[in-house]
């Protein structure tokens, strides 16, 4: 194995004419991949010949760092520091170039595979479509030039699915369709104008995903978990225990030894959640609140439990919903087993800053009248989403808003304002 990376270093010393370079340092980090596998990351660093380091944490300008799979040998990420590379440093001086530099070290079609999602100059993103429509979760690609056209960032992340493993259909929803799912997700919520210390109340959609049958709804999400488990459950106890549970570090670097290469022992994160499992982490969530929350019982819903770099992670939201846009919330990390919480994340000492704000001015407008205001300006984007039971990417609408209506003033405002 260490033969292999030494010659990933070689191939990569070359590809991108590093000669008058120093390979300072070098991990091995693993991953979960985008087909669900067991994916193996060799990070190099690569520092100037001639560049002075000063400080042992920092990159000197000019460092070259980059990322290959050990199996592929697939490149996953590049950035010269600071924007500055070298002469003899990769050139795409043009899309053409900047596409078919892709196609070869990603084996992505960039025109079936693709579309351009940035019009910045001297910067490339591409998006993973199906049939010309975005998927998710989403498959990125990005590159940076310099001035003369030199490669300084380069970055791949996620799927870019074939056509084949889509259930391809026109797509056939309208905002007028699913106008009861509109006034579901329209919500009267109180944001926080940190300037002025106090809240504005608005009417604004919460996006979600509509099946193209209009039928069914899945969630948005940002972060997919491999092993996610729903439970939407309200956690009760009759007594409580004497004690807390005391912290404990741990550790979610991704980082692993030569040894665990040479071994190729599988991510973590790829292990399901058994029965038995959830199981445990129910009764250890409970022992928690007993210990830490013991007047809560009935105020806490657990919502789901997944694994996060060999830890089993519970999210739990308060049961009380308040207008706010921030719930409390408590992120639980326990054992391998589940067994035993470990630490805890608890978001109610973020939102104490917001108890001495003034309160919203009281709501003028109804959820209705907000409904007219802002239904020419919704937006039903189609969408793939992978269905993770099947394998297989299915056709829906992101149904989504940029504006929200201010509920004592009916005034349409840009939601990223608030």
């Amino acid at each position: 194995m260490e033969q292999r990376l030494e010659g990933l270093a070689e191939q990569v010393k070359e590809q991108f004419g590093l000669r008058d370079y120093t390979l300072a340092r070098e991990h091995i980090h693993r991953r979960v991949g985008p087909n669900r596998e067991t994916q193996f990351i060799y990070s190099m660093e690569w520092f100037p010949s001639d560049s002075d380091q000063d400080d042992e944490d920092l990159n000197p300008e000019g460092t070259a760092s980059i990322e290959v799979d050990v199996h592929t040998g697939q490149l996953q990420h590049v950035i010269f520091v600071g924007g500055v590379t070298h002469e003899e440093s990769i050139v795409l001086d043009d899309e053409a170039k900047v596409r078919r530099w892709i196609e070869t070290e990603t084996g992505v079609n960039v025109a079936e595979q693709t579309e351009q999602a940035s019009g910045e100059i001297r910067t490339y993103q591409y998006h993973s479509v199906i049939d010309g429509i975005r998927t998710t979760p989403a498959g990125t690609i990005e590159i940076r030039l310099d001035e003369a056209g030199r490669l300084v960032f380069f970055t791949i992340h996620g799927r870019f699915p074939q056509k084949e493993e889509a259930d391809v259909e026109s797509f056939a929803l309208t905002t007028e369709k699913v106008k009861e799912i509109v006034m579901e997700q329209l919500q009267l919520l109180e944001f926080p104008v940190m300037e002025k210390e106090c809240f504005v109340s608005a009417f604004a959609l919460e996006e979600i995903y509509v099946t193209n049958d209009g039928r069914e709804t899945l969630p948005f999400q940002l972060f997919w978990s491999e092993q996610r488990v729903e439970r939407d459950e309200i956690l009760t106890y009759s007594s409580p225990l004497r004690g807390t549970v005391e912290t404990q570090e741990i550790d979610l670097s991704e980082e692993v030894s030569l040894e665990q290469l040479e071994k190729q022992e599988p991510h973590p994160d790829l292990e399901p959640l058994e029965p038995g499992t959830v199981d445990r982490v129910d009764k250890a969530i409970v022992r928690f609140l007993r210990m830490n929350h013991p007047e809560d019982s009935g105020k806490w819903r657990w919502k789901n439990v997944c694994r996060d770099q060999g830890y089993v992670v519970a999210e739990l939201e308060e049961v009380e919903k308040t207008r706010t846009v921030f719930q409390r919330k408590l992120k639980l990390f326990l054992s391998k087993d589940g067994g035993e919480v470990l630490t805890h994340i608890d978001t109610g000492a973020f939102l104490e800053m917001f108890d001495a704000f003034e309160a919203a001015d009281t709501a003028q407008y109804t959820k209705t009248e907000a409904y007219e205001l802002l239904k020419d300006k919704l937006k039903l984007r189609p969408t793939y989403v992978l269905d993770r039971t099947t394998g297989r990417y299915c056709l829906c609408g992101l149904l989504d808003c940029d504006d929200a209506v201010l509920s004592h003033s009916g005034e349409i405002v840009p939601l990223a304002d608030l």
